[in-house]
């Protein structure tokens, strides 16, 4: 925050000779996101360093092919957050045994991990890889690991550049190939049961499953994986941090803990909650945008010019000019300074305050999905599987108290998390 604190909401540097005009400026984010919206791009950032391992998908393409890749992911997310309540039921007992109910400390944020991580597998793939039951197989093991290691390899890539040519990564090669091997097979397995027309094939699949939606529309096998990765990537850890941020403040914020317990129970008492429940908690939705506000799960966001263009303000001796932005310079954006910044916010900016949305309207100054065509195509599914967690907790587990004084600490990979992990008690 302190660059921004020196040199104002825009500001530009240059790394490895290339031009960055870092702003937080909500005119220049909407320019980006959305009025001059073809003059920017990810795919010159992105698919080089990510082409070996997820190809070509909704995340590392622009132009005509992100636009049929984006009209063919969306669809499916969308019908998926209103029909898996049920799912997401499955997987929260399994969660749920884990939890020590006595009150004794325990770090909820690996946990939930391993709860996304099974809830993500299973739609993307019609098998979830059991973390949280002790059954996972040795295959799914393989997967998860390599996963792990080509995602990792794929920062690193980045980060490289093109002088990962002089760099060989024998490990990143053999991940990509495990994972490869791993989600061909659930392709094959695929289109076998669309093959199969008898009454058992259809009970099988009476769940939503992404993969198999996909294989309905496409026979591409290439196509079919490289958008199954693209989405699994942005999707595998998403919720689970957010939760364990909620959880985190939750247990410090006694006096929001109770207020939204109290509107957890008196609109679901002790049945399951429905989507329908969900969307009539408001104070729910409050501290889910609140949380993000404060943690933005990914806070950083970065495109390049393709082409000479403008940004509309943050240029001249004045800093409201506009800026001429050179074909191949990087526009970055850090959306946990944005979020912050007092002369948007106010001077309670660095407070968590989920009754700012009484009256707080979401505009640019607000980035947790992003904007304009590029918003998050899973945000519906990932909000409701957010809220659907944290109710449930609230129902099962009584009382959160906090186990752990440390404060909170970045870890940033790709997504931003708590480097101290969230250690709670439940009490009822």
């Amino acid at each position: 925050m302190g660059l921004y604190g020196t040199y104002g909401r825009t500001w530009q540097s240059t790394s490895f000779g290339r031009e960055i005009v870092n702003t937080i400026d909500p005119l220049n984010i909407q320019s980006v996101m959305a009025h001059n919206f073809d003059s920017w791009g990810l795919e010159p950032m992105r698919y080089p360093a990510a082409a070996p391992f997820m190809g070509r998908g909704v995340f590392t393409s622009d132009g005509p092919f992100w636009q049929h890749a984006r009209a063919q992911v969306k669809p499916i997310l969308s019908k998926a957050q209103f029909s898996d309540l049920g799912r997401l039921e499955f997987h929260f007992q399994n969660f749920l045994a884990l939890i020590p109910r006595n009150g004794d400390a325990v770090d909820v944020l690996p946990l939930l991990e391993r709860l996304s991580t099974d809830i993500v597998t299973e739609f993307l793939l019609g098998e979830s890889v059991g973390t949280l039951t002790g059954d996972s197989s040795t295959n799914h093991q393989e997967f998860l690991s390599a996963f792990a290691n080509a995602a990792i390899g794929v920062g690193r890539r980045i980060m490289l550049g093109k002088l990962g040519a002089f760099f060989p990564d024998k490990k990143f090669d053999n991940a990509c190939r495990i994972t490869h091997a791993y989600v061909d097979q659930r392709i094959d397995e695929a289109f076998a049961d669309l093959n199969v027309q008898d009454d058992s094939s259809t009970e099988k699949n009476a769940h939503l499953m992404f993969l198999r939606e996909l294989a309905e529309e496409t026979k591409d096998r290439i196509l079919i994986r490289d958008q199954v990765l693209n989405v699994l990537n942005a999707a595998n850890d998403g919720a689970a941090i957010v939760i364990s941020h909620i959880i985190f403040l939750l247990s410090r914020y006694s006096k929001v803990q109770d207020k939204l317990q109290k509107e957890v129970l008196a609109t679901a008492g002790s049945d399951k909650p429905t989507y329908e429940m969900l969307k009539n908690m408001t104070y729910l939705r409050y501290v889910i945008n609140e949380t993000l506000r404060l943690y933005p799960l990914v806070p950083t966001n970065s495109r390049i010019a393709l082409k000479d263009t403008l940004l509309p303000t943050g240029g001249g001796s004045t800093g409201k000019a506009p800026i001429f932005v050179e074909k191949g310079s990087v526009y970055s954006t850090n959306s946990y300074v944005l979020h912050r910044d007092k002369g948007i916010w106010g001077e309670d900016a660095e407070e968590f305050k989920p009754e700012r949305w009484k009256t707080h309207r979401q505009g640019w100054e607000y980035q947790a999905f992003g904007g304009g065509a590029r918003t998050c195509p899973g945000q519906g599914l990932v909000l409701t599987e957010i809220a659907y967690m944290v109710a449930r907790m609230l129902q099962e587990l009584g009382r959160i108290e906090s186990r752990d004084e440390k404060p909170w600490k970045e870890c940033l990979k790709l997504t931003m998390s708590n480097a101290n992990g969230v250690v709670v008690g439940f009490v009822h």
